[in-house]
C-alpha cells in the first residue's frame, strides 16, 4: 500500500502523506529540510522534500512528484482510529517501521531542522535495528546497526532553513468521536461533514463538475468510475 497524496488543505502550505499500510509501504524520501514535532500517540514529519517514490494521487494517472512541502504522521504506540463503516474505533498496531522511525527520531532535537533521507520499507533488517538482535538470537553489534541504521534515516542538522520554521509548525486538530470532554458530533453532523470533505475532493479532480449531494456524486460515479478512488480514500482518511 503506497502513500496517497493529498493537495493540502485549506490554511495549510503542507500536502499530506497519508498510509494505512505500513508494513507494505516502500518509500524513499529526500528531504530539503524536515522538522518534527510530537504528541502522546504520534511524530508528525513536516518536511520540504525534493523527492518521494511510492505516491499515488487518486484520480491522477500521471502524477508525478515535485518538490514541495509535506507532512505525515508515524505512530508511537499502537491506537485507536474512527471506521465509519462500523462506526466504532478499531485498533491499529504500531507497524515495525514506525517504531524503528520512533526510536531513531527519539535521539533528535525537535527544535532544530535537518536535511537527509528516510526509507519507510519493512523488512527483517528492521526486525532487528528495533530488537537489538540478529535473526539468529544474538546481539547486533553496535557498529552492525550503525551502518544499517543509515540506510533507513540518515539526517544531519542544518543552521539556515529556507522553507521550514519550526515555531510555525502546528499540530492537527484531534477529532473527537465522542467520551468525555467537549460535545461530541451528532450522527447527523458527521455525515455532513464527511459529506463535504468528499463533495471538495472530486471537485478538486473534477472541477467542471458540480458537487452538493449524494446526487452529484452517483452521477460523476457512473460517468468517471476512477473517482471509486477518492471515495475509497476518504474512508482511508476518517480516522
Amino acid at each position: 500500500m503506497p502513500f496517497w497524496y493529498n493537495t493540502p488543505s485549506e490554511g495549510s502550505e503542507y500536502s499530506n502523506l497519508a498510509c494505512t499500510d505500513f508494513a507494505n509501504l516502500n518509500s524513499l524520501i529526500k528531504f530539503d529540510e524536515v522538522a518534527f514535532k510530537s504528541d502522546d500517540d504520534f511524530i508528525y514529519v513536516f518536511g520540504y522534500a525534493s523527492d518521494a517514490s511510492d505516491l499515488i494521487k487518486v484520480g491522477d494517472k500521471d502524477f508525478k512528484f515535485t518538490p514541495q512541502l509535506i507532512t505525515f504522521k508515524l505512530a508511537k504506540k499502537n491506537y485507536q482510529k474512527y471506521d465509519v463503516k462500523t462506526k466504532a474505533k478499531v485498533d491499529v498496531e504500531q507497524s515495525m517501521i514506525e517504531k524503528l522511525m520512533c526510536q531513531l527520531l527519539g535521539e533528535l532535537d525537535f527544535s532544530d531542522v535537518y536535511t537527509g533521507t528516510m526509507q519507510l520499507q519493512t523488512s527483517n533488517i528492521i526486525n532487528m535495528l528495533v530488537t537489538g538482535k540478529q535473526l539468529n538470537g544474538e546481539p547486533l553489534p553496535d557498529v552492525v546497526k550503525e551502518s544499517m541504521v543509515s540506510s533507513y534515516l540518515s539526517l544531519k542538522e542544518i543552521d539556515e532553513p529556507k522553507h521550514i520554521k519550526v515555531d510555525a509548525l502546528k499540530l492537527p486538530e484531534k477529532k473527537s468521536w465522542g467520551g468525555n470532554g467537549a460535545k461530541a458530533q451528532s450522527e447527523l453532523e458527521k455525515i455532513n461533514d464527511r459529506l463535504t470533505f468528499i463533495c471538495n475532493q472530486l471537485k478538486v479532480d473534477y472541477p467542471s463538475r458540480e458537487f452538493k449531494s449524494l446526487s452529484d456524486i452517483i452521477v460523476t460515479l457512473t460517468m468517471e468510475p476512477e473517482a471509486q478512488k477518492i471515495l475509497d480514500m476518504a474512508t482511508m482518511l476518517f480516522s
